[in-house]
């Protein structure tokens, strides 16, 4: 190997411990050593953060992602909405009886928000993508199971077990994917999806009916599986969000980089009070850089570019000794260094004494690596350690089910503002999806006809459809009013309800359907923005899995009683009940609207 000589050295890449201090010691002139030269990329960053922000596109490719979240948004509603239009039939040959039909409905509900529980963790093992497209197939398989099942306990499994977790693996990324993409325009991206959910459900229904009277039940649940396959598009379009954050705009002008395209190599350093500090050098040196260093004002000094030409030799090193600076014979301090290997040069340079450089560095390599033995054995015995004892704590962190558990942050649990974000929003949709089951048999009841039962519940995923979107643009405004708006929804979401039995008539019960779309549209565009304003996007996931365990948790349990009371008090009963449900939860957000109020006024100082 050929080429000039050079002199390799380790140096220390980690301060050393730090002695009790008794009494105030007085400063040292001594240089830090460096410990390896990093490239630091110079933009139009701020002094010590040089580098630009990065933030979310609040566009782009999360347009993609919106498209991709709308499919199955739209398409999905054909596996649920199957349930009661085209499997009524094939459940009554198996001889499922109303009670039957009723746990199968519910089951897949509840399985679908249990394991929404870990989707957070299991998209951080495995990815958006694969997560999703995995739901994608497992939909297609439920349809294909179900087609064929011939018993009541094969079509449980299959639909409501399997179906539960396909939907959860289906639609769950998209939503916790979109906050990653937008910042301001969040609100108008979740508006678009939930309005696709909207007008899936107005369409799938009748498009369900068609192909099973052109079809067969058989060839029916085949197609619907075929169309859940929209989900695996979807997820090729959920690229990870690191892959398309941009530098943040609105950056100081002022503060501005001379020369914005060159690279800074920064020299890490450590200095004898374990102070890790940055000594830059651009390739465009600043007119301003001090020539001399501290302690050697003499002519005779080492220029700049000898000290460059050293420190790009240099590898790295812990240190030998306790200190990171020894006092020589001299008197004068030097960093403790092991030499690697050296080669004497051209000009070979006599030191003290006449002895020869090289001679000098040979004795203070062998003496500095003897030293450094004893150090490297107890730090390979403490490093061999603490894996004996990570092993013994952790012998079952391979397992994909412990990882999953283990990455759930179950902090959360403990955050008063989770409850007021996850207790009325899960009594709100349990209220919803119990009036949509029981809207249907109460139309009927009251003398009108099955057609327009169902043009009741098409009048009210119309509003929803044209709402939600309508709400969603204004949500992304500065003077929107969120949490007013928010507290809005459940009050009209429980006043609809509630007064629905008083008035028996057909164009009232049109009118209550289209306050409740209203109410239900302000609600869920609306919980983007209140579940961010209270915790951290990077919670965002986590925070809607454990919302979806108070959904099933609550389904279940007041799905039942509603289903008891109706069957003792009639369909008035229940409704009744119902608007009981959604006002606990409009109260929770009216006495934190008055209490934010009062806040705020008492804050407010008094003219004197």
């Amino acid at each position: 190997m050929g080429g000039s000589q050079s002199k390799r050295k380790l140096v220390p890449n980690r301060p050393p411990p730090r002695p009790q201090i008794t009494e105030e010691a007085p400063p040292t002139s001594t240089r830090p050593r460096p410990v390896r030269p990093t490239p630091k990329a110079s933009g139009s960053g701020r002094g010590d953060d040089p580098k630009p922000k990065m933030v979310p596109p609040d566009g782009g490719w999360g347009w993609m992602v919106v498209l991709g979240t709308g499919l199955t948004m739209f398409f999905f509603p054909a596996v649920t909405v199957a349930f009661g239009v085209l499997f009524s039939d094939h459940l009554e040959e198996m001889g499922a009886g109303a009670t039957e039909f009723t746990i199968i409905g519910n089951l897949l509900s509840t399985v679908w928000s249990f394991t929404a529980l870990l989707m957070a963790p299991l998209s951080e093992l495995f990815g958006y993508r694969s997560v999703t497209i995995v739901g994608g197939l497992l939909s297609f398989l439920t349809m294909v199971l179900s087609a064929y099942s011939t018993n009541l306990t094969s079509f449980t499994f299959s639909y409501s077990v399997l179906g539960g977790i396909a939907g959860s693996l289906s639609t769950f990324n998209g939503f916790a994917i979109i906050p990653l993409y937008f910042q301001k325009r969040k609100g108008l991206a979740n508006g678009i999806v939930a309005s696709c959910s909207a007008l899936g459900k107005i369409a799938m229904a009748p498009l369900v009916r068609l192909l099973l009277d052109l079809f067969g039940y058989t060839w029916a649940c085949l197609i619907v599986g075929a169309l859940s396959l929209h989900s695996c598009f979807a997820g090729m379009l959920y690229h990870p969000p690191e892959w398309h954050l941009v530098p943040q705009k609105d950056q100081d002008p002022e503060i501005e980089d001379p020369h914005p395209l060159s690279l800074t190599s920064t020299d890490v350093v450590i200095s004898e009070n374990g102070i890790v500090e940055d000594h830059p050098h651009p390739q465009h040196p600043h007119p301003q850089r001090p020539r001399e260093r501290k302690g050697h004002s003499t002519p005779g000094a080492r220029s700049i570019q000898e000290e460059e030409e050293e420190e790009e030799n240099v590898l790295f090193v812990m240190p030998t000794t306790a200190t990171s600076a020894t006092t020589s014979s001299s008197g004068a301090k030097r960093d403790d260094e092991v030499v690697l290997f050296s080669r004497e040069t051209s000009r070979a340079k006599a030191g003290k004494n006449g002895v020869p450089d090289a001679a000098m560095r040979k004795v203070d390599s062998a003496m500095s690596l003897g030293s450094s033995i004893p150090m490297l054995i107890l730090i390979d015995n403490k490093i061999y350690q603490e894996d004996q004892g990570n092993a013994k704590r952790s012998c079952c962190d391979d397992f994909v089910v412990v990882k999953v558990f283990t990455m759930l942050k179950y902090s959360l649990l403990k955050d008063p503002y989770f409850h007021l974000v996850a207790w009325p929003n899960a009594l709100c949709l349990t209220a919803y999806i119990n009036s949509m089951y029981a809207l249907p048999g109460y139309v009927t009841s009251q003398g009108y006809t099955p057609y327009q039962s169902a043009y009741a519940i098409s009048v009210f995923s119309v509003s929803e459809a044209a709402l939600r979107l309508t709400i969603a643009v204004l949500s992304d405004m500065d003077w929107f009013p969120v949490e007013a708006a928010y507290t809005t929804g459940f009050i009209l979401a429980s006043l609809c309800t509630s007064l629905l039995p008083l008035i028996p008539s057909y164009e009232w019960i049109l009118a209550c359907q289209v306050v409740n779309g209203l109410a239900m549209s302000l609600v869920s565009v609306l919980f983007i923005h209140v579940a961010l304003r209270y915790h951290p996007v990077e919670n965002y996931a986590q925070v809607i899995g454990f919302c979806s365990i108070l959904n099933g948790i609550l389904l279940f349990v007041l799905g039942s009683l509603i289903g008891f009371v109706a069957d003792i008090q009639g369909h008035n009963g229940a409704y009744y009940l119902i608007g009981s449900i959604a006002a606990i939860a409009a109260g929770i957000w009216v006495v934190r609207l008055v209490c934010t109020v009062r806040k705020h006024y008492k804050q407010v100082p008094v003219p004197t």
